[in-house]
């Protein structure tokens, strides 16, 4: 690229000069004296919706809630919304769990742990069945 006071730059492949669609985003280095901006990127940002569970119990007495959180929270931090319970050494009739809104949130894309999906299955299945 030849400008008008006779400086030549090189033009590298992927490199765009400022014009009104580009951004002020500069690159690594300079090229005599003229900065080389890269291009405007829409970026859309997902946030990894996770069902998974949280406790709640005593020490030696574990219980769980079944809850839709942020991936990025704590175990024990704050939820967007509770599904159900778990209560490891009840010996019958050991978790409770809102089926329907767990299908909600499954189809907005969240994740369920592997220890929520075997409870929605058994749910499922135990649904079915009645």
């Amino acid at each position: 690229m030849n400008w008008p006071w006779g400086a030549k730059i090189e033009e590298k492949q992927g490199l765009q000069w400022p014009n009104a669609e580009t951004s002020l985003y500069p690159l690594f280095g300079v090229t005599h004296g003229v900065w080389a901006y890269r291009p405007t990127q829409i970026q859309t940002r997902f946030m990894a919706v996770k069902i998974r569970m949280k406790r709640v119990g005593a020490k030696n007495a574990p219980v769980y809630r079944i809850v839709v959180a942020d991936g990025r929270s704590p175990r024990d931090g704050k939820f967007i919304e509770e599904l159900g319970t778990y209560q490891p050494l009840k010996k019958s009739d050991t978790f409770t769990l809102d089926l329907e809104r767990a299908k909600y949130w499954i189809s907005k894309g969240a994740q369920p742990s592997e220890t929520v999906a075997s409870f929605i299955k058994k749910a499922g299945k135990a649904a079915n069945a009645a």
